[in-house]
């Protein structure tokens, strides 16, 4: 059977008939180094990815934005000190 094994996208090494599952867990073996030093990169600069609130106000009181009976749609406005 052939193999392109000089593609980029290729198997490591030919498909093993008397040991498939070895075979398997061999080929995605680099597959998952490479994501676990993705996520390494990602959590070590984890600042570069996400700004944090100076305050933690995501659920403060009033704002569920739910349509009272018979009223427009609610809108939440900032207190004095969550502008500030």
């Amino acid at each position: 059977m052939p193999y392109n094994l000089d593609s980029p996208n290729k198997i490591g090494s030919p498909i093993s008939t008397s040991n498939p599952i070895y075979w398997a867990l061999f080929e995605i073996n680099d597959e998952i180094k490479s994501r676990i030093n993705i996520m390494e990169i990602i959590l070590n600069n984890i600042s570069d990815y996400i700004s944090w609130p100076e305050i933690p106000i995501l659920f403060w009181e009033g704002c569920d934005r739910i349509k009272e009976e018979g009223k427009k749609q609610k809108y939440h406005t900032y207190t004095r000190e969550m502008k500030e």
